[in-house]
């Protein structure tokens, strides 16, 4: 198999080759959201006492969002809590494609040493 390439600093390559299978997943495909309960949803927005609080939990690597929704039905106010290892240092963000090659990299090793 040809190796391909992918034009990225140097940190950016690390920071995709570094992160928890779950995490670039998440990052590469997008996040497999799942709904909290009106409680737990109302737990992450002690401080705001107006709207409609929605939370939603990933499935896969345990993301937390929360929005409020107006009485227009638009998110007036949305928060993220990022699990422990999916923060990446701003500037070091690698793009889809550098994530998508890891992902295929980790899979193929996979597949071939059968882990």
């Amino acid at each position: 198999m040809a190796t391909i390439k992918h034009e990225a600093t140097a940190e950016q390559q690390q920071a995709a080759k570094s992160l928890q299978d779950q995490h670039l997943y998440c990052r590469t495909y997008g996040h497999n959201w799942r709904p909290l309960s009106e409680q737990e949803s109302a737990t992450l927005f002690n401080h705001i006492k107006w709207g409609t609080a929605i939370g939603l939990q990933c499935e896969t690597c345990e993301m937390v969002r929360g929005d409020i929704i107006n009485q227009y039905g638009q998110v007036a106010y949305r928060i993220y809590r990022q699990p422990d290892g999916y923060s990446i240092p701003q500037g070091e963000t690698p793009d889809r494609a550098l994530l998508r090659l890891e992902y295929i990299q980790r899979r193929n090793l996979t597949y071939r040493t059968g882990e």
